[in-house]
């Protein structure tokens, strides 16, 4: 946590989400934003795949608002990639969604949100 990053192993299921958990309210209870890629890893150019419910469980446990960012960095940056193409990248910041008066039994409804945000901007910033 020094650097400001939760590590987890992907392969430990319910003890990285734990962690996330345990690691993520100290974050935020210091009053630090945190990102979260929901995905866990990078996606080809204009996909989106499975959304993990773990980031919507934190912020609806923690009542932290979920701001949906959406990006075209793997027209730059593709996955299994360490070259980077030249290029412009876009970037969308949309507007928050409080958690305050969300409950833990709607972590998926609200992950499903998120994700049509996100999905709806990918199809505006890659025509």
């Amino acid at each position: 946590m020094a650097l400001g990053h939760i590590g987890i192993d992907r392969k430990s299921g319910a003890n990285a989400v734990k962690k996330i958990n345990e690691e993520g309210r100290k974050i935020l209870g210091m009053g630090y934003n945190m990102v979260i890629f929901p995905e866990g890893t990078r996606m080809p150019p204009g996909r989106l795949g499975v959304f993990n419910p773990g980031g919507a469980g934190l912020a609806i446990k923690n009542k932290a608002p979920v701001v949906p960012v959406t990006h075209n960095m793997g027209r730059i940056w593709e996955k299994r990639s360490f070259l980077k193409k030249p290029g412009k990248i876009t970037v969308v910041i949309d507007e928050p969604i409080y958690t305050e008066n969300i409950s833990p039994s709607e972590r998926k409804s609200l992950n499903n949100r998120v994700r049509e945000i996100i999905s709806k901007r990918l199809v505006e910033i890659n025509g």
